[in-house]
């Protein structure tokens, strides 16, 4: 179903193989749910990536 979405968004579906994938996934989707249920826009593509920053930092309309 994801597949068939980002195709018809025309985006690529990238997906690592399992052996990558940790429960790291897990917590950004439920930080990434949890802003947009507080109302979170999505960010700029231009936004850097910053691995170390923790959740508590995560801020509504700051």
């Amino acid at each position: 179903a994801v597949g068939e979405v980002a195709q018809a968004a025309v985006h690529e579906l990238r997906v690592p193989p399992p052996r990558l994938c940790t429960d790291n996934g897990a917590m950004i989707a439920a930080i990434g749910d949890l802003l947009v249920r507080e109302g979170a826009r999505p960010s700029s593509s231009s936004i850097g990536a910053r691995s170390s920053v923790p959740l508590e930092l995560a801020r509504i309309g700051e």
